[in-house]
């Protein structure tokens, strides 16, 4: 496989620093060279692979809620579904848009026709390893990227540098990853912010509507199919990349309102009497194309709106002031994310009845 790209690496000196990141691919100096020869890339579709690795027909394949499915029963489930789709059409190639809402059922269809969370702040992440270590456990929390477009995980914390500031580790040894200028094919250079792309086996066929795959999944000048992520973010001289935001948001005026560095600048401060913020973004609706920040935090008993404005803004950027800091009890969540779409509407529903 690709370990021999750890020989650009000698005694720390890099090699082809004309190139560009996902030429280089520097990150593949944090796998150990076994790792790299261990991997192999199945020359068979899911269902053969399982059948040749199947440890028993009576051997339970999934825990589901407490009840036991053997590999029997996957395999005979799956083969219904596969006549059925036959019944229906569907033929040996073809792209099937599905919703997988039920485990194990899914399994089943992903077998007969083949095939998170969010962004954490540097608060989130130091409280989550607090609870860990105050209910003795030494696990280390950390923090990885990916994408169902792009086949779930696409990076590992490989690299010892700190779990804080977007750092999402570095791509699997399959991936090429990049950073490149929104809206374009151009790829950017080491520590310029642009949007993630990747390129990999793990990358989708393609959405149900033709216009957004091609939006999505592009084929570049190095031939290549990359899956253009939306989401913003950089890679540095190691090789290690930062997911900061999900789509450009820039106000008026000037500005790049990336909502996890803005949002750590507070968390970093460590502001007495607030214990959660975050931000959220919506369009200005005095200038197109344009967004305008606000503020939402949860205080400590006895702390009100004004006891943190002055800390608050001293923490950020003129660009980056809130246009409104809002207490509430606790952050809301949907689907293990904050709920910013549902808050979003409220701003939005409440600005114009303002006007």
């Amino acid at each position: 496989m690709r370990f021999e790209e750890k020989e650009k690496y000698k005694e720390g000196v890099r090699v082809n620093c004309d190139k560009k990141p996902s030429e280089e691919r520097r990150w593949m100096q944090y796998y150990p060279e076994m790792m790299l020869r261990m991997i192999q890339k199945p020359d068979c579709t899911v269902w053969e692979y399982l059948e040749r690795h199947c440890p028993g027909m009576d051997v339970a394949a999934i825990h589901y809620y407490g009840e036991d499915i053997t590999w029997k029963t996957v395999f005979e489930e799956s083969e219904k579904c596969a006549k059925s789709l036959k019944a229906m059409g569907f033929g040996e190639g073809d792209q099937i848009p599905v919703f997988f809402r039920l485990v194990p059922n899914f399994i089943y269809l992903l077998l007969a026709a083949g095939a998170g969370c969010e962004a954490v702040n540097n608060n989130q992440l130091d409280r989550v390893q607090s609870f860990l270590e105050k209910h003795n456990c030494k696990a280390r929390f950390t923090v990885g990227y990916g994408s169902s477009e792009g086949g779930s995980n696409l990076t590992f914390q490989m690299a010892p540098k700190a779990i804080h500031n977007g750092n999402v580790g570095v791509p699997m040894p399959l991936n090429d990853m990049g950073v490149f200028k929104p809206g374009t094919q151009e790829e950017l250079g080491y520590n310029e912010m642009g949007e993630i792309c990747t390129s990999g086996p793990g990358n989708m066929l393609g959405y149900d509507r033709r216009s957004a795959t091609a939006k999505t999944l592009q084929t570049h000048a190095d031939g290549k199919i990359w899956l253009h992520t939306g989401d913003i973010g950089y890679v540095d001289e190691d090789g290690v990349f930062y997911v900061l935001n999900r789509g450009a948001a820039h106000r008026f005026g000037g500005g790049e309102l990336a909502v996890l560095p803005m949002e750590n600048r507070l968390a970093d401060a460590k502001i007495k009497g607030i214990k959660d913020e975050f931000f959220v973004l919506i369009e200005d609706e005095d200038h197109d194309g344009y967004f305008v920040p606000y503020l939402y935090v949860v205080l400590e008993d006895g702390y009100s709106v004004e006891d943190i404005t002055e800390a608050v803004q001293f923490c950020l950027e003129p660009y980056m002031f809130p246009v409104e800091i809002l207490a509430i009890d606790e952050r809301p969540f949907f689907h293990f994310k904050t709920n910013r779409i549902e808050l979003s509407k409220e701003l939005k529903k409440k600005s114009s009845i303002a006007e």
